[in-house]
C-alpha cells in the first residue's frame, strides 16, 4: 500500500472554501435584512427574525472569510486563496446589490457558484488546467434550471421584496432560458471525456 490514508490538503481545502462561502453569505444577509423580511421564504432567517445582531453578523462575516482566506493561503497554495476573496468580493459587491437594479444578477451569482469546483482544481495542481472549465462550465448552467425554477414560484414574493428577478421582469423569457441552458449542459458533457475529465 503507499501514499497518505489523508490528504490534509483536501481537508484545509473544504475547510477553507466553505468559510469562505459562509462569508460571501453572511455579508449578503446582512446588506438584505429589510428585503428578507418581506420574502416568507427568508423571513425567518438570523437577521431578519432578529435572533442575532447586524454587528455579530458582520463579525461572524469578516472572521470567516478572514479564515477561509487564511486557511487556503497558508496551507493550500495563493492561488486557491484568490479565488476564495474573488469569490466572495463577486458575491457581495456585485451579485448582491444587482438583485435589486438587473436581472443579470442571476448570471452573475452562478459565476460565484462555479468557482468552488475551480478552487479545487487549483488546490490540486497549483494553476487553472483547461479541464477545470468543464466543472465551472457544468455547474455554471446547472444553475440556471435549478434557480430559475424557484425563482418562477417565487415570482410575487420577489416582487413584493424589490428584486429584479428575469421571472418578475420578463416571466415568457424563463422557459426559454432554461430550454437553452440543459441543452448547452447536453453539448457539455461531450466534450468531458475529451479533455479528460472523465471516460
Amino acid at each position: 500500500a503507499g501514499g497518505p490514508v489523508c490528504d490534509w490538503r483536501l481537508f484545509h481545502t473544504v475547510a477553507g472554501t466553505t468559510l469562505c462561502a459562509a462569508s460571501a453569505n453572511t455579508f449578503n444577509q446582512v446588506i438584505e435584512i429589510e428585503n428578507d423580511a418581506l420574502m416568507k421564504r427568508t423571513m425567518r432567517r438570523p437577521l431578519p427574525s432578529r435572533r442575532i445582531t447586524r454587528n455579530q453578523a458582520i463579525a461572524i462575516g469578516a472572521a470567516s472569510g478572514a479564515a477561509g482566506v487564511g486557511i487556503l493561503a497558508g496551507l493550500v497554495n495563493p492561488l486557491t486563496a484568490a479565488v476564495g476573496a474573488a469569490t466572495i468580493a463577486l458575491y457581495v459587491g456585485v451579485y448582491t446589490p444587482l438583485k435589486v437594479r438587473h436581472p443579470a444578477n442571476t448570471w452573475v451569482g452562478a459565476v460565484v457558484g462555479a468557482l468552488p469546483p475551480v478552487m479545487g482544481y487549483t488546490a490540486v495542481f497549483g494553476t487553472l488546467p483547461l479541464s477545470s472549465s468543464i466543472l465551472a462550465l457544468t455547474l455554471y448552467l446547472w444553475q440556471m434550471p435549478h434557480f430559475f425554477a424557484l425563482a418562477y414560484l417565487c415570482k410575487d414574493d420577489y416582487a413584493g421584496a424589490g428584486y429584479k428577478m428575469l421571472s418578475v421582469t420578463h416571466p415568457d423569457k424563463i422557459g426559454i432560458v432554461t430550454l437553452r441552458n440543459a441543452l448547452y449542459l447536453f453539448g457539455l458533457s461531450a466534450l468531458a471525456p475529451a479533455l479528460g475529465v472523465c471516460t
